[in-house]
């Protein structure tokens, strides 16, 4: 049976490695584990166009994907992927 005091380590398929990414936020219980809830929450389900975007603003559009570059960083040596997306409003990079 578990209890709120249990420790992770006691729960059957809750390994070292697991142990150890939970530890970094605290997580030593099950108790610790119940309460530790999403600081905050962002609601993915609503659209915008493209036309309407803001600078710094987190949204989900919806459009076809017109272009996709995998280019090398020069100074770090690490792939990004840029991609051109498109709606009927317009197209964003």
């Amino acid at each position: 049976m578990l209890y709120p005091t249990t420790p992770l380590k006691e729960i059957s398929g809750v390994g070292q490695k697991i142990r150890e990414k939970l530890s970094k936020w605290n997580i030593w219980t099950v108790e610790d584990l119940l309460y530790h809830l999403p600081h905050r929450y962002e609601d993915f389900s609503v659209f915008k166009k493209i036309n309407e975007l803001e600078i710094g603003e987190t949204v989900t559009i919806c459009g076809e994907v017109q272009e996709i570059k995998n280019k090398r960083t020069w100074k770090r040596k690490m792939f990004l992927t840029e991609a051109v997306v498109a709606d009927e409003t317009g197209s964003v990079k």
